[in-house]
């Protein structure tokens, strides 16, 4: 089976990245990524991306031109796109008689809070609903909870596949850790970890919050170890500073290798409003780690409650705050 997959991860065109790596493992793909990048490269002898160059408004009208031509030198079974919004419209625009299978990785349609987050979400959120999803013949979602969202919005059970994100949790289980973070931030009672993207939908500020008010309650000398990016980091550094918790909250930035953070601090935090999967906290378990998260994501469905698995509902402070104190 042929296959002409849409999508927007630019680390593909890096023939090194991790990603590419991954794409050379396919079968007679060629890929379209919308990028600034006028580029086409050969990943294996069947696997092959191409970038449209131009800018942001040109590159929508590049992909179908792209597509297009294509389409005109191979016959493809299938086109395969890496969202319900643009590349899925696309998709659909250069639709003759392949399937269109759409990939579904967020937790957009359980909640309102994707649609409320922004204008342009909105707008994404009503193409997808009302267009896009009705009109694919595949669904692929990564997770249960985002396959009941897609049952609730009417997608019939057959036109859905789950195609979980590869964990590898044997590495995971088995990985010697390179540093202890105990060792190089010494003095604290309990570490706990926060891992991933400094945007907006991980509610990171409101975590930030949390822990304040938790250690004003509890009079405890824990630490909270930011790792990741974003483009809240300057906001949420801001936070700390104006709560006086400079010596209890810190920010490492990305790292080369997170599981020897993920597996020498005491507890893992999540505390996003919407998930489509959560990849750190299936890693959690798969590491040994207690784990708080709110009920995003595999929570509730491919992670169940345990004894060092806490569920609290979104936004739910209270709950939150009590899950800590029951960590120490």
């Amino acid at each position: 089976m042929r296959t002409l997959m849409i999508s927007l991860d630019q680390a593909i065109l890096d023939p090194h990245s991790p990603v590419a790596e991954r794409m050379r493992g396919l079968h007679s793909v060629d890929i379209i990524i919308p990028s600034p990048k006028n580029s086409e490269i050969s990943l294996s002898e069947n696997v092959k991306a191409c970038g449209t160059g131009g800018n942001k408004i040109s590159q929508f009208f590049r992909v179908i031109k792209l597509a297009r031509q294509l389409q005109a030198r191979n016959s493809y079974d299938l086109i395969t796109t890496q969202d319900p919004f643009m590349t899925a419209l696309v998709g659909l625009l250069i639709r003759k008689n392949e399937q269109l299978e759409i990939q579904v990785h967020g937790d957009f349609f359980s909640s309102n809070y994707f649609r409320k987050s922004s204008f342009k979400n909105y707008g994404y959120y009503w193409l997808a609903r009302v267009i896009t999803v009705p009109l694919a013949n595949k669904i692929r979602v990564v997770g249960e909870r985002v396959k009941q969202s897609m049952v609730t919005l009417g997608v019939a059970l057959e036109k859905i596949e789950v195609r979980p994100v590869f964990i590898n949790t044997e590495l995971i289980a088995e990985y010697v850790p390179k540093k202890d973070i105990k060792k190089d931030y010494r003095g604290f009672s309990t570490y706990f970890g926060y891992f991933g993207r400094l945007e907006l939908e991980k509610n990171v500020e409101w975590l930030l919050e949390l822990f304040d008010q938790y250690l004003s309650e509890t009079g405890r000398n824990d630490v909270l170890i930011i790792v990741g990016d974003g483009s809240q980091k300057n906001n949420l550094q801001e936070k700390v500073r104006q709560i006086h918790r400079e010596n209890n909250i810190i920010f490492v930035g990305w790292v080369v290798r997170p599981l020897d953070y993920l597996k020498t601090v005491d507890c893992v935090l999540v505390a996003s409003e919407a998930e489509g999967y959560g990849l750190i906290a299936m890693e959690a378990v798969a590491a040994g780690i207690k784990l708080i998260t709110t009920d995003v994501g595999v929570a509730q469905y491919e992670l169940l409650p345990s004894d060092s698995v806490h569920i609290v509902p979104v936004a739910d402070g209270p709950a939150f705050i009590a899950a800590l104190k029951n960590v120490i």
